[in-house]
């Protein structure tokens, strides 16, 4: 009996030697908090979207800061955009008040030009397809009431555009040749919806143009008001038998001045953004100092992550490493976006003293 004692309890040691090891390494994952890869990446995915959520939140911040903005902003905008014009152009680009567009309300913008040329000859250019494609996108176009349009900003009639640019789709709700043309301006790929118009009155040798583009988002109002700033560039140069200016240089010296615009005119019209106060000076520090400590606290949320995937990176097998390195890659990457972020916030700090 004491015999049979003496050989189990030998087998007994012996099991334990061997169970040792996996035994050890199953209590260290334990004491490391019991975090897996699926918790890890399940934290990721909210750190990102608190960083997307912050992100938001800043840019509102930034609108409410420059809805501070006078005409002077405009002026030093319209400034530092002919300053970079080195290169010998048809023409420096007017930013002067007279020839931007204008903001009718929130959602319409409009546009007055004296083209060169007679009415007749200025109506080609909206109504026919091939002259459509001279200056504004590749076109489809029925003459008449119900007539369906088609615009292709993205073909190789328009070179410049190769972008991704929009497709465009419309029916037409007024012809009147050669004086108006209305339609729908549908566009498939965001399903935004709104109104365009072009309006023509002979002036002698001369033909007054006046574009109205109506239900517009008010985040986007700045694009498309360079985007036809632009457009009417290159109309004015075909107009000329001129080179028509480069489309993308032009757009991305327009589009801060009409950013600038939007917010100074729109957002600041909304009651919540009135003329600067101490009061809304302090509302938009006090929202500042939010954000940045909110901040700071992702921050730490970020720093304690990557704690826990330098612990699991020692308790896991090759093979469930791989899967922390991906991690440990998506969290590097969130940090380079936090820290954007907090310079961003810095320099308004910075500019609101």
């Amino acid at each position: 009996m004491e015999g049979g004692l003496a050989i189990c309890g030998f087998w007994l040691f012996m099991i334990a030697l061997v169970m040792k090891k996996p035994l050890m390494s199953f209590i260290e994952k334990s004491k490391a908090g019991g975090v897996n890869n699926a918790q890890l990446m399940q934290r990721l995915q909210q750190l990102e979207s608190l960083s997307q959520t912050m992100a938001k939140d800043l840019l509102e911040v930034k609108q409410l800061l420059q809805a501070q903005s006078t005409d002077s902003e405009l002026l030093k905008l319209k400034d530092s955009m002919q300053g970079e014009q080195d290169e010998p152009t048809l023409s420096v680009l007017d930013v002067s008040p007279a020839n931007l567009g204008t903001i009718v309300d929130k959602n319409t913008v409009r546009f007055e030009r004296m083209l060169p040329g007679s009415i007749d000859h200025v109506w080609q250019y909206l109504s026919e397809p091939e002259r459509l494609a001279e200056w504004l996108a590749a076109a489809n176009l029925e003459p008449r009431v119900g007539g369906r349009v088609e615009l292709n900003f993205d073909t190789e009639e328009m070179p410049e555009r190769k972008d991704g640019g929009a497709r465009i789709r419309g029916l037409i709700s007024r012809f009147e040749a050669p004086h108006t043309l209305a339609f729908s301006w549908i566009d498939t790929q965001t399903a935004l919806e709104s109104n365009v118009s072009f309006e023509l009155t002979a002036q002698g040798d001369e033909t007054l143009l006046v574009l109205t583009h109506s239900r517009l988002p008010e985040d986007r109002m700045h694009e498309f008001m360079a985007g036809w700033h632009t457009h009417l560039e290159v109309l004015i140069a075909r107009l000329k038998d001129l080179a028509p200016p480069e489309f993308a240089k032009t757009f991305q010296q327009l589009l801060p001045i009409y950013s600038a615009m939007v917010v100074t005119v729109v957002v600041s019209a909304a009651p919540a953004s009135a003329a600067i106060s101490n009061e809304s000076y302090h509302t938009i520090q006090t929202e500042r100092t939010h954000l940045l400590t909110k901040y700071e606290n992702h921050w730490r949320d970020a720093d304690e992550l990557e704690r826990e995937i330098v612990r699991l990176k020692h308790v896991n097998s090759p093979d469930e490493n791989q899967t922390i390195d991906r991690l440990d890659k998506q969290l590097k990457d969130e940090y380079r976006d936090l820290h954007q972020i907090e310079l961003d916030i810095r320099e308004l700090d910075k500019a609101a003293m």
